[in-house]
Parts: structure tokens; sequence; C-alpha cells
């Protein structure tokens, strides 16, 4: 991300970057973006918001545009070809649609920008695992707080890549101490380029 050119000519003339984060919750990523980032979260849960602005004290690096309370699959009050990255952690789990999610980060992208994603997955290789997501997402769906466990949305990025120069993806599993948390293991992280 360092190494990205804002589509902005000011922009780029400071060495900054426009950034959109997809439910950045209370500001977890904030201290990985670039400095002179300027950031607009869109998050569907509007009690964020006051965590978003206060995390500006512990990252003046960035500077804290927007909060928009909206979901992703709806980001109308982000303009077409308006931000150089978009970035998503472990959101594409809860939202309505997948596809209607990337049409609009393909939508709000400018030329050149990169979508970041970091995202749970159906399990890839465990069928136990896989069998255990499934009863758990239709069983407790409310308990997880709106989580599809089973969601494949590396598969979903992959054959949505429609508009993208390239989709460069890799899946991996995460150990937990915990047996419990064996559900929520498989992972996903990439970068697609509009």
């Amino acid at each position: 991300m360092k190494s990205h050119k804002s589509a902005d000519p000011q922009l780029r003339k400071k060495g900054a970057l426009r950034i959109l984060e997809i439910g950045p919750g209370p500001g977890y990523n904030f201290e990985f973006y670039p400095p002179n980032s300027q950031l607009t979260a869109v998050e569907v849960n509007r009690f964020f918001e006051e965590q978003f602005f206060e995390k500006q004290a512990d990252h003046p690096h960035i500077k804290m545009e927007r909060f928009v309370v909206g979901f992703a699959e709806d980001m109308k009050d982000v303009p077409d070809n308006s931000v150089d990255i978009v970035v998503s952690t472990m959101v594409l789990c809860s939202v309505r649609s997948v596809e209607g999610a990337l049409k609009e980060v393909h939508r709000v992208l400018a030329p050149g920008g990169k979508y970041y994603y970091w995202e749970h997955i159906r399990e890839f290789k465990h069928f136990w695992i896989r069998l255990i997501q499934h009863l758990a997402t239709y069983t407790f769906y409310d308990l997880v707080f709106g989580c599809s466990l089973n969601r494949r949305s590396d598969e979903i990025i992959k054959a949505n890549k429609t508009g993208y120069s390239s989709v460069e993806q890799q899946r991996f599993r995460t150990p937990f101490s915990n047996k419990l948390f064996v559900v929520h293991s498989a992972h996903v992280k990439g970068i697609a380029t509009k």
C-alpha cells in the first residue's frame, strides 16, 4: 500500500492516499495506513463513530475524513472512482450480498485502485469443520452476530473478477489455542486491482 500512487494529482504530490475502510469498527487497521492518508469509513454500526474519531489522537499520521453509516452493498454517499484503496477485514461474512459489496467496491475505486481484503471463509480442507460451520450458521446466526461462517468469499471474489485487471489471493488457516474457534480458522487475504 505504501508504494501505491493516488489517482488524485494533489494527493499524489503529497504522497497521500484516499482510503475507504468498510466496517472499521473501532479502528484496528489505522496503524497500518501510510502517512497523510485521508480515511473514510463505511460502518453499519453507528456506535463505532465516536471511537473512530477518538482514534485520531492515536494515529496523527492519517486524517479522518468521514464516517458514513451504511452498508457495503450501498455506499451511495461515496462518489464513483473516488478512492485509491478500499480495505475490508472480516466484513464479507456479514454483508447481505458479497456480490453487491464487490460491485460497490469496484464502483468507488479509482482506475488502478486496489481492494485489500482479509476475510474468514468456509473451511476448505476438513469436512467436519465445514459441517459445523453450516450448522452453526443456520442454527445460531443471530448469536454469531449475523456472521455466515460458511461463506465462500474467496470463490465469489475470484468469480467476480470482471472489471479488475488482477485478483491475487491466498487461502490460509490461523491457529487457535481454543478448539472452539476452529470453525473460524480458514481465511483468505488478497488484493484486487481495478
